[in-house]
């Protein structure tokens, strides 16, 4: 499912993941999801979380309808390393 029209996003980060100006209750996007996601695939790869973990929260962040439902999935993690040419998920 796609957004109907991109909601701008006004504080300088990306809502939920982590910004405790955010409105949880903010709809979260498909790209939001795409890089919450993220930081649970490089946390399995370095050893932080098993892959049931891993598993657990990436279904958890697919089925988040808001921001507020990605903040929790991803807040006791560091955050991921961007790739080269890439900007940071957060």
């Amino acid at each position: 499912m796609t957004s109907l029209a991109p909601v701008p996003h006004t504080s300088g980060a990306d809502p939920g993941l982590r910004a405790s100006d955010a409105d949880p209750g903010l709809r979260a996007s498909d790209a939001d999801r795409d890089r919450v996601a993220g930081v649970p695939a490089e946390a399995l790869a370095t050893g932080r979380l098993t892959s049931v973990e891993h598993a657990d929260r990436l279904e958890a962040t697919y089925n988040s309808v808001t921001v507020g439902e990605l903040a929790p999935i991803i807040r006791d993690l560091p955050e991921a390393t961007p790739a080269a040419g890439r900007s940071p998920l957060r």
